[in-house]
């Protein structure tokens, strides 16, 4: 069984710009040749807000707005399909790439084993 090399977590407040992106790095992670598991949803955080509209008397009298967040989480594999291991170089130029190319209004955050992260900061700095 595959063991995951790291994972993508990607929220926004706008999900359709969000599916957009998560379906754009899936085929960007198909082609560096990247294992990877279809994009996964999380459960949609709903943050409620409640104001009053009248700031002295008529306290009755609110207004509630609501906050969502989409999540979706794309896990990726140690090895490929053909079972060759991914060269940490190959990782870096897809963690550059993702870098230039996540849009406004969508924030990336990756999860992965100590040792991977390590080992990219020292083929940053040299």
């Amino acid at each position: 069984m595959n063991k995951t090399l790291f994972s993508i977590s990607l929220s926004s407040h706008n999900g359709e710009r969000l599916e957009h992106f998560s379906k754009q790095l899936i085929l960007l992670l198909g082609l560096m040749g990247i294992a990877h598991r279809k994009s996964s949803q999380l459960p949609t955080q709903k943050d409620k807000i409640t104001l009053l509209s009248s700031p002295h008397v008529y306290k009755k009298a609110r207004e509630q707005f609501e906050l969502l967040t989409h999540q979706r989480v794309i896990h990726c594999f140690t090895t490929t399909k053909g079972g060759v291991t991914v060269p940490i170089r190959i990782i870096k130029m897809f963690i550059k790439e993702l870098q230039f190319k996540t849009p406004a209004g969508i924030a990336v955050r990756l999860n992965g084993n100590y040792n991977l992260f390590e080992q990219l900061k020292k083929a940053v700095k040299s």
